[in-house]
């Protein structure tokens, strides 16, 4: 597992610094995934919430906290370039059994409570003999604003992650919800009422 991280604590700051970060992990995204290649990994890229992609709120005041929403998951795999993914209903809470899965551990303990995985069909097997590697990187920060319309100075994911577009033109995504529930924090409110 990887995490960059300079998006999200760039974000805090303004959209010039979010705007750097967003470029410098882009690149390094790239030498990641030319590295993963060279070594035969499959990768899960995603976000762990919006935070790049939001600089400015609806009138146009700064944002400096985290936004709201989704963010995509992205699966990177030469073999399984055409898997389908369930494009509803998904959350950071089905990273854990995607990266299972996509390690080809398949024998998850019912009583373990894990949501199911992103893949909406079986993954085809490695062809080499030697077990399945994964790397989940985590692009911090790097949420999806999903408002088409938004100016230059706004999205600095959209504005300054070319590396990071092509693979989403490239590889399978599904949207992912990034808050509460959807991440594995389950609403305890009837606890507290209770004490």
């Amino acid at each position: 597992r990887v995490n960059l991280s300079v998006v999200d604590t760039a974000g805090h700051i303004h959209y010039g610094a979010a705007a750097r970060a967003a470029r410098a992990v882009d690149e390094q995204l790239k030498r990641i995934k030319e590295k993963a290649d060279e070594l035969g990994y499959r990768m899960i890229v995603t976000a762990d919430h919006r935070q790049g992609d939001q600089m400015k709120d609806k009138d146009g005041k700064t944002r400096h906290a985290h936004a709201p929403g989704r963010v995509r998951l992205v699966y990177i795999d030469p073999e399984n370039e055409d898997v389908k993914l369930h494009q509803e209903g998904m959350g950071l809470v089905n990273v854990a059994r995607t990266i299972a899965e996509a390690a080809g551990i398949t024998n998850i303990p019912k009583d373990w409570g894990w949501e199911p995985s992103i893949f909406a069909e079986k993954l085809k097997p490695r062809q080499a003999e030697e077990p399945e590697r994964v790397i989940e990187i985590i692009l911090d920060g790097v949420g999806w604003n999903e408002d088409k319309n938004i100016g230059e100075g706004v999205d600095a994911v959209r504005d300054h992650m070319p590396y990071f577009q092509s693979l989403l033109k490239q590889y399978p995504w599904t949207p992912a919800e990034a808050s509460g529930e959807a991440v594995g924090l389950r609403n305890y409110n009837h606890v507290l009422k209770e004490e």
